[in-house]
């Protein structure tokens, strides 16, 4: 029981930018509650949302073998976007490098944003070989990582008090 492509066709029988898409099994036992989908000929498509409780019944009709496949996959994403959290989340402590060449991951330190024209603190992500850094804003968490030169960040006054609440 695979999918049905059924081509919406003009009167002169010229298909147009989109295919429907459709299930019939799951149409017979769902009715019109089912959305009809689009797989338009670019290779997109459009899945429509559905209620929470049409879902719970259509992955219910789903065999076993495709329902464990189904959570299997779900559990992938959920680990995946776990780590990624992880990834990007702040580190609870900071340090404070002496100098240049001490710097590791977990140290803030300021560095230059040339759109604002001002300087930052930042917290080092990755120590990209001997001269790069990568780095992440630390008042702005949402905004991607970014790289910088060993040269061309500041460190922080030793009295600086990096482990307050911002």
């Amino acid at each position: 029981m695979g999918w049905a492509y059924h081509r919406w066709q003009t009167n002169e029988g010229h298909c147009t930018s989109g295919r429907r898409l459709q299930r019939p099994a799951s149409r017979a036992l769902y009715g019109s509650s089912l959305p009809a989908g689009k797989l338009y000929e670019s290779g997109r498509a459009f899945v429509p949302f559905v209620k929470s409780d049409l879902y719970e019944r259509l992955h219910d009709s789903l065999p076993k073998k495709d329902r464990e496949a189904l959570a299997e996959t779900n559990a992938l994403r959920r680990a995946a976007a776990d780590a990624a959290a992880a990834a990007n989340a702040e580190p609870e402590s900071f340090t404070l490098p002496d100098d240049w060449s001490k710097i590791v991951v977990g140290d803030l330190v300021l560095a230059y944003d040339a759109e604002g024209e001002a300087w930052f603190e930042a917290y080092i992500v990755e120590v990209k070989g001997v001269h790069d850094l990568l780095l992440r804003w630390r008042g702005w968490p949402d905004l991607p990582n970014f790289v910088r030169t060993r040269t061309c960040i500041a460190l922080m006054h030793p009295s600086y008090p990096i482990n307050t609440a911002r």
